[in-house]
C-alpha cells in the first residue's frame, strides 16, 4: 500500500514539474496544425519553469509522503486492534461469568477498528482532493504561458504525448487505491459481523448450559 501511494505521489509531481496538464492536451494538438508556419523562438521550458517556481511543489510532495507513513501506521493499528478482538473472542469460550462484559469489550474493539479505517479513508480522500486542486491551479498557469507561445507548439509535441499517457496512468492508480480502501472497509465490516455472530453463539451456548445445570 505504501509503495503504491508513493508511486502516485511521484507521478503527480512529474505532471506538475513537466509543466503541462491533461486538460489542455487536446488544445495543444489542435493548435499545432495551425501554427506550423510560425517560427517564434521562445523557450517554453524556461517560461513554464518560471511560472512553477512560484509553486512550492516540494512541500506538497513531502506532505503526501508524511501522510503515506501515517496512513500505514493507521492500518497497522487497525490490524492490531482486530487481533486483540480475535484473542478476546478465543478466550470468551472458557468464560463462566462476566460474559456480558467481555462481549461489550470485544464489540468496542471491533467498532474502534471500523472507525479507524473509516477515518483513514476520509483522510486519503481529502489528500487526493487537495492534490487535484494543485494540479488544476498548475493547469491555469500553463494556460497563461500557452497564450504567449501558441505559435511554437510543435516543440513540445513529444512531451504532450508522454504526459497524456502519464495522466491516464495516474488516474488509474488513484481509482485503484480508492477501490482497495472500499474493499478493506467491506472486509472489516464482514469480519465484524462474523465476530458478533460468534459471540452471540458462545453466549447462547453458555446460557443454555447454565439452564440445563
Amino acid at each position: 500500500m505504501k509503495k503504491k501511494i508513493i508511486l502516485i505521489t511521484t507521478l503527480i509531481s512529474t505532471i506538475i514539474l513537466t509543466g503541462c496538464s491533461s486538460d489542455n492536451i487536446k488544445d495543444k494538438k489542435e493548435e499545432k496544425s495551425k501554427d506550423k508556419e510560425s517560427s517564434i523562438n521562445l523557450d517554453i521550458g524556461k517560461k513554464i519553469r518560471e511560472k512553477f517556481d512560484e509553486i512550492d511543489t516540494d512541500s506538497h510532495v513531502k506532505s503526501l509522503s508524511d501522510f503515506t507513513n501515517n496512513f500505514t501506521e493507521k492500518i497497522d493499528s487497525a490490524k492490531s486492534t482486530l487481533n486483540d478482538a480475535n484473542k478476546a473472542l478465543n478466550s470468551a469460550g472458557n468464560l463462566t461469568g462476566n460474559l456480558d462484559s467481555k462481549v461489550k469489550d470485544i464489540n468496542n474493539k471491533v467498532d474502534n477498528a471500523n472507525n479507524e479505517l473509516n477515518s483513514t479513508k476520509n483522510k486519503v480522500d481529502g489528500k487526493l482532493n487537495n492534490v487535484s486542486d494543485k494540479v488544476n491551479s498548475a493547469s491555469h498557469k500553463i494556460n497563461e504561458v500557452k497564450n504567449k507561445a501558441e505559435n511554437v507548439k510543435d516543440k513540445v509535441d513529444d512531451k504532450v504525448n508522454n504526459l497524456e499517457k502519464s495522466s491516464e496512468y495516474t488516474k488509474e492508480k488513484v481509482e485503484n487505491l480508492d477501490n482497495k480502501l472500499d474493499n478493506k472497509k467491506d472486509k472489516v465490516s464482514t469480519d465484524t459481523n462474523d465476530t458478533k455472530n460468534k459471540i452471540e453463539n458462545i453466549k447462547n451456548d453458555i446460557i443454555s448450559k447454565i439452564h440445563k445445570n
